[in-house]
């Protein structure tokens, strides 16, 4: 059963087969799989990745600081989340609180649905009383998840592309 885990070299060889699958798909993940290919270079990119969270770290004031999940099971990656601890006015627009995607091979079996139900009990546990997350409106495989996540409608804006994005909010406090 797929589950949470802190980004780590023991999933080095199926993250990089995901990042083959990103690049087949057009998408931008991070470095290249070559770059990372070598065990000590993976163990500093995971170590940065769990840095993210701190707030002294985080220095550009665009890239607010985040905790990152890695979707998991055994030692095979299937996934990644992350929860962004502050929010920008960019962010609050277009982007929200969490971030995810799921590595093409394993979409379609409820992998984004899980992660997001997973997250939300630790964002919880940080003290957020509610999150924000945003999709693009042609996205309706990510609005599902926030839906099904009992994401709330809010509104749509326009970014300079003229894209619409729809924003939700999920309430984290028991009714």
């Amino acid at each position: 059963m797929p589950y949470l885990a802190r980004p780590n070299i023991r999933y080095h060889i199926s993250y990089l087969s995901a990042l083959l699958e990103y690049k087949e798909e057009g998408l931008d993940a991070g470095p290249s799989a070559f770059m990372l290919q070598d065990p000590l270079v993976f163990t500093r990119y995971t170590a940065d990745i769990c840095a993210g969270a701190d707030i002294s770290f985080s220095k550009d004031a665009a890239h607010p600081p985040y905790v990152m999940w890695w979707w998991v099971e055994g030692s095979k990656y299937l996934g990644r989340i992350s929860l962004r601890l502050s929010l920008t006015p960019y962010l609050t627009s277009y982007g929200g609180h969490v971030g995810y995607d799921v590595r093409k091979s394993e979409r379609e079996r409820g992998m984004a649905s899980a992660m997001l139900a997973a997250v939300l009990p630790l964002a919880r546990s940080m003290g957020y009383e509610n999150l924000l997350l945003v999709c693009e409106k042609q996205n309706a495989v990510s609005r599902r998840v926030i839906e099904k996540n009992s994401g709330m409608f809010l509104d749509s804006s326009y970014d300079e592309e003229g894209k619409e994005h729809l924003r939700f909010q999920i309430n984290l406090m028991p009714a």
